[in-house]
């Protein structure tokens, strides 16, 4: 079944978290509703840390 009106972009951002949390609030401005975020580590370890401070960021779309 093709849902109309629904797309999927996929985008890669790296640096430091303001610019990805700047990439993050772009895509929610611009009327995204979802955004997936999929950190790429060395250990799972890292991984964790990673998801941790994304979320102490609070993005959200309003």
């Amino acid at each position: 079944m093709r849902e109309h009106g629904r797309s999927c972009a996929v985008h890669r951002s790296w640096g430091e978290p303001e610019k990805i949390f700047d990439r993050v609030r772009a895509h929610l401005d611009a009327g995204a509703d979802h955004v997936c975020i999929q950190p790429l580590t060395d250990t799972p370890r890292e991984a964790l840390e990673h998801l941790r401070v994304l979320a102490a960021a609070d993005l959200v779309s309003t």
